[in-house]
């Protein structure tokens, strides 16, 4: 799939927006040439992909339907391993 245009919300914990270049080089991996924003959260204890948006020009509804749900699936898949091989250096 072709990442250009698609946005990514990423939820980080409040007081970890110093982790946003970390999160950012193992997404870029996975999903190369998506925009991220970062959006801090008083409620959560580790980043968690929050909402994902795939332009019409990109697909019929049912498959950006489809496109949405699978960004959010791999960048949730990255952002575990994320906190995972984060709480292993902390």
């Amino acid at each position: 799939m072709q990442y250009r245009d698609c946005w990514l919300t990423v939820e980080v914990p409040s007081g970890q927006g110093s982790s946003e270049n970390a999160i950012l080089k193992a997404l870029a991996t996975e999903l190369p040439a998506i925009n991220l924003r970062f959006v801090t959260s008083a409620t959560i204890d580790q980043p968690i992909a929050a909402e994902a948006f795939v332009p019409e020009t990109h697909a019929s509804d049912k498959e950006r339907r489809i496109s949405t749900e699978t960004i959010l699936k791999i960048a949730s898949g990255v952002l575990r391993g994320f906190a995972v091989d984060h709480r292993k250096v902390s």
